[in-house]
């Protein structure tokens, strides 16, 4: 069964940004306006940027994130300006998509250009901001990630590992460019995140979100298998904490990889 999802008037908070290096939060909240047909984006120091908008036919709206028994199609808002700056990022033929599932309710400000098909309306971009209903938000959070370009395509696939770091509360994921050997802990858990032109990638982010976002960025039909502690090379340190996290985690990164058409496998 199809679903159509609307993108509705009301206040919305800006939740995650996709873009460059470095960038920090720059934008608070975003104001729909369907019957005066503005958007208001508000940053963080106080300047508002009104924009005018106008909604597409919903015979054009795009499919995404499909399922078994049919896909959800996406109300778009194109934004009348020909180029919009929202605080360190520029779009251009900017537009808003009420992004899929239809729950949690997120808008996504991007450039005009192909929706949805097998993800959601951010799918494959190298920026974007993510907006949710004032009722159902989280806190506010940035997702900085280095070279936030789509990462290319591995012969042998990718890697993905998991770790609980107790001190801060906090889970850490590292991508790596899949080989035929056993990392070791110390280069999985290094800092340092690489994304070379010759096609290694080795890049750490924190929290689900965080993870997320980094997985938006393979290739669909990428391999990626997430590994535990038995596929380190230990070189006799203790690798006990490098594990899959919990059933929700697992099944809400599942689920996203589904939509980004990524063949993820489960390897402890």
């Amino acid at each position: 069964m199809n679903r159509w999802i609307h993108l509705e008037t009301g206040d919305y908070i800006h939740l995650r940004t996709i873009g460059r290096a470095g960038e920090t939060v720059t934008t608070k909240e975003l104001v729909v306006d369907r019957d005066k047909q503005l958007a208001t984006f508000t940053l963080v120091d106080g300047t508002t940027i009104v924009v005018a908008i106008s909604p597409r036919d919903q015979a054009t709206w795009p499919a995404g994130c499909p399922a078994n028994i049919g896909s959800t199609y996406m109300e778009i808002l194109d934004i009348e300006d020909g180029s919009l700056t929202v605080g360190a990022l520029t779009f251009e033929d900017p537009i808003l998509v009420r992004d899929c599932p239809p729950e949690p309710i997120r808008v996504v400000l991007r450039e005009d250009g192909l929706v949805g098909g097998g993800g959601s309306a951010c799918a494959g971009l190298d920026k974007c901001l993510y907006f949710g209903r004032q009722s159902q938000a989280a806190p506010v959070l940035a997702v900085p990630i280095i070279n936030a370009k789509p990462l290319p395509p591995s012969m042998k696939g990718y890697e993905l590992y998991s770790w609980y770091d107790e001190e801060g509360d906090s889970w850490h994921y590292t991508l790596i460019t899949g080989t035929n050997r056993l990392k070791t802990f110390e280069e999985v858990t290094a800092d340092e995140d690489q994304a070379t032109q010759g096609g290694w990638v080795k890049i750490t982010v924190t929290g689900t979100e965080g993870l997320k976002a980094l997985l938006d960025r393979l290739p669909p039909g990428t391999e990626l298998t997430w590994r535990g502690e038995d596929w380190l090379e230990s070189g006799g340190q203790a690798t006990a904490n490098v594990m899959l996290p919990d059933s929700n985690v697992l099944e809400a990164i599942q689920n996203h990889c589904r939509q980004l058409e990524i063949k993820l496998h489960l390897n402890q």
